[in-house]
């Protein structure tokens, strides 16, 4: 991506001296945060949004994610970090990766993944 391999962190260890290092620089700013929250609820048509479990759901997939930062991160957005939501997160993500693997390749996967599979003959077309 253009960063110099000598400039990228090889161990945990050195990924916490580079965010140490840079976290006085790192900021939210009301665009970020802006981003964060049509991110959160983003517009739907009417239909979509109170007729079906689609906002509900986005709504669960995006606090999940944000609960996954790191509480740094948290703290740059003014979000809380509450007593076991670090425990609370691990669940979740769990249960939710567990959860998505039991849905079927056909349903899950892009119809553009497929086809890209074919025109590498990874895949027999149907």
């Amino acid at each position: 991506v253009g960063i110099p391999s000598a400039d990228v962190p090889i161990s945990l260890q050195e990924l916490k001296e580079y965010f140490t290092k840079i976290s006085p620089e790192l900021g939210a700013s009301d665009d970020a945060k802006r981003a964060a929250l049509f991110l959160s609820i983003p517009p739907m048509p009417k239909v979509v949004r109170f007729a079906t479990p689609a906002a509900p759901a986005w709504a669960t997939l995006t606090t999940l994610a944000a609960s996954s930062l790191p509480n740094w991160a948290r703290t740059l957005y003014g979000w809380p970090n509450l007593p076991g939501a670090q425990f609370a997160t691990a669940i979740a993500l769990r249960t939710t990766r567990k959860t998505l693997s039991l849905i079927p390749p056909a349903i899950a996967e892009p119809p553009m993944l497929k086809k890209a599979r074919i025109r590498w003959n990874l895949e027999q077309s149907a």
